[in-house]
């Protein structure tokens, strides 16, 4: 016997493969939840268009993230069209304000 064959030299492999990306998937819900959550401040209005362009991009480029970049969508148009509304709503109030002198109507 050798000592070649006591002491076999390990192989070594490469492992599991790695995670799939889900970066754009989860920008998009992120930017989906801001527009939702922050919808109310103009600045933020931005954020529910972008959702919904990164969750488009994701949805072709990231097949493990499927989901994720669906629900960034549909939180990324609800939370513009929400934002919308705020804004359209804003703009009444303060016509009333100086229609009425700075008075709320009773």
């Amino acid at each position: 016997m050798t000592d070649s064959n006591l002491n076999p030299t390990p192989s070594y492999s490469a492992g599991p493969p790695a995670d799939a990306k889900k970066t754009k998937s989860i920008v998009s819900l992120v930017l989906g939840l801001v527009s939702l959550l922050g919808g109310f401040i103009p600045l933020l209005g931005g954020a529910g268009i972008a959702a919904v362009i990164v969750g488009m991009l994701a949805r072709r480029s990231e097949p493990a993230g499927q989901k994720l970049a669906l629900w960034g969508i549909i939180a990324g148009i609800v939370g513009f069209v929400l934002g919308v509304i705020a804004f359209i709503v804003g703009l009444i109030a303060v016509q009333s304000l100086l229609q009425n002198g700075g008075v709320p109507a009773s």
